[in-house]
């Protein structure tokens, strides 16, 4: 009975964070204000010492940490990472969720100098529109690992952040990755067929294909 009843305490607190996020998320008066309230809520279920929100720079092709909050949100916050590469670029690129992998693969050995050391990440793109377009990611840093609990939650607030967010002033970023004709930034890692050369032209080397998935180990560099 105390289990099942731990369980009932779980979904109820999930259930009122989600409708709280339902109502404040679309009233946000900025893109750091939405970010701000979505880590509010999701620290509550979430047991993640820091959560990050990336945009991409289809100039640059890179990741952009444009909003962190908890532990060492201020070294965070600003940090580049290249499209398809390390943990959160990675996600993007593959617009799949990564659980459990080594946070110092995407923050370096000052993860672990923290005041709580962060050992594990679970980044989720946020996805939109009907080809799923990934317009940015939401990265959750702890000192205990996730389980997949935790992964459906942020999986449930990505999908409510990209649907709400564009609505707040300052969010152009994300509402113009959801056009239609928007392609991923890295279009190697998501698409690694070559094209057909022109006449009279050489057919081009076919693009490596992207390294496997980064599940906690070092083939994200």
């Amino acid at each position: 009975m105390p289990a099942q009843l731990d369980v009932i305490t779980a979904t109820t607190a999930e259930e009122r964070e989600f409708n709280e996020l339902r109502r404040e998320l679309p009233l946000a008066t900025s893109l750091p204000a939405a970010a701000d309230l979505l880590f509010r809520h999701l620290r509550r279920v979430i047991p993640a010492a820091s959560l990050s929100l990336y945009l991409p720079n289809q100039e640059r092709n890179d990741l952009a940490a444009v909003a962190s909050s908890g532990v060492g949100a201020s070294a965070i916050e600003g940090l580049s990472i290249p499209i398809g590469d390390r943990i959160s670029g990675w996600a993007l690129a593959h617009k799949q969720t990564v659980l459990n992998s080594n946070a110092a693969l995407e923050l370096g050995p000052v993860a672990r100098t923290f005041s709580v050391p962060l050992r594990y990440a679970l980044a989720v793109p946020i996805l939109n529109g009907p080809a799923a377009a990934a317009i940015g990611v939401i990265t959750a840093y702890a000192s205990e690992p996730f389980d997949n609990d935790h992964r459906r939650l942020l999986e449930s607030a990505a999908t409510l952040f990209g649907a709400s967010v564009p609505t707040a002033p300052g969010a152009d970023r994300i509402a113009d990755a959801r056009t239609p004709d928007t392609r991923p930034p890295d279009t190697r890692a998501t698409d690694p067929r070559p094209t057909e050369p022109r006449p009279g032209e050489k057919r081009a080397a076919d693009p490596k294909p992207p390294d496997g998935r980064p599940a906690g180990d070092s083939r994200i560099h």
